[in-house]
């Protein structure tokens, strides 16, 4: 696992229990070729890069499919969505995989208001790993079969 220091932005007030209100932590899970980027905190313009950069150095190393779990984020902007919009086809055109997961509602709205939601693939967790999540569209309706948990293959 490799994990990444936070992105503080101190000219602006602190709200709630962290120190600073735009903050991003990432974190990288999994081997090559197939990986988990989990972020948590505030995906703005000033965050945005690091996450853009995070993507693109994961594809030259190796990896081919990554699941950007998006469940921690607070907050994510068009910086955000620009990034993840850039990054999904820089790894279609390799013939990777770039699988956005577990959005909350409000970014999930976001999304879909922005007219972003058809360019990137998003997905749910159901279960513990991989093989349980499944991609659905942003009205909620599956896409492609559901991958069962594993203790559900049997």
């Amino acid at each position: 696992m490799v994990m990444e220091e936070p992105v503080n932005r101190p000219d602006f007030p602190s709200h709630g229990s962290r120190p600073h209100s735009s903050e991003l932590e990432l974190a990288v899970v999994g081997d090559v070729p197939e990986g988990r980027v989990l972020a948590t905190g505030e995906l703005d313009m000033l965050t945005a890069p690091r996450l853009g950069t995070l993507l693109m150095e994961l594809l030259h190393r190796g990896y081919r499919k990554i699941t950007v779990d998006v469940a921690g984020l607070d907050f994510c902007g068009a910086a955000g969505l620009h990034v993840l919009c850039d990054t999904t086809r820089c790894y279609r055109t390799v013939g990777g995989r770039l699988q956005v997961i577990a959005l909350p509602p409000h970014l999930r709205r976001v999304l879909v208001l922005a007219q972003v939601d058809g360019e990137l693939e998003i997905g749910s967790r159901d279960g513990d790993g991989p093989g349980s999540w499944r991609a659905i569209r942003s009205d909620g309706f599956s896409s492609r079969p559901t991958r069962l948990p594993r203790s559900a293959r049997r």
